[in-house]
């Protein structure tokens, strides 16, 4: 999407596609839901809970309001102050990086030690980001382009390896959406 440089969505594949079945090109990363569930378990492992411990605590806590009030209590990050945050952990692992090709291909033939292992880049999960970009992508599509994506939901955005969000597009025009919904009040 021109306005939303964050945002993939997959290209049809020219020649695959009938009336029935679209085939797009497929997304390098992990369904959000599932990258969100991975945060969680690390987040409940550095308190010594399992998964589901602390999936349960959580949807208490929500159910209560308990979530709600801690959250006004303390001080949460803003979107600024996380990016830049990972942005500075990504620029400390690019100079580690560089210092073990620098020792993969200096050192290590010649004393015939073992290389070291890169550290992998880690994506990092800014709810407040994803929310309000997602937000917008899909006013864009209601309200202003007339197509949008007829099924959202976390099982159809993804979080890419390169930190942009990509959304399966299951389009649906404007005039088609709101026939099925008058369709579906009057059958009710």
């Amino acid at each position: 999407m021109p306005r939303f440089p964050n945002v993939v969505i997959p290209r049809p594949i020219p020649g695959m596609a009938t009336e029935f079945v679209i085939v797009m090109e497929k997304l390098d990363g992990t369904k959000l839901i599932d990258a969100l569930k991975i945060e969680q378990a690390k987040m409940a492992a550095e308190q010594g809970k399992t998964l589901e411990e602390f999936e349960q605590e959580m949807m208490a806590k929500y159910l209560s309001g308990e979530l709600y009030r801690e959250a006004k209590k303390r001080y949460t990050p803003s979107a600024l102050l996380i990016n830049t945050y990972a942005s500075l952990i990504r620029t400390i692992n690019r100079l580690k990086n560089l210092y073990i090709y620098i020792y993969n291909h200096s050192i290590v033939p010649i004393l015939k030690r073992s290389p070291i292992d890169y550290i992998e880049q880690r994506v990092f999960i800014n709810p407040h980001e994803i929310i309000d970009l997602l937000n917008e992508v899909h006013a864009q599509e209601i309200l202003l382009d007339g197509i949008f994506n007829g099924d959202p939901h976390p099982g159809n955005i993804f979080l890419l390896k390169n930190g942009k969000i990509g959304k399966k597009k299951c389009s649906q025009k404007e005039n088609q959406f709101i026939i099925a919904l008058f369709s579906f009040e009057r059958f009710n």
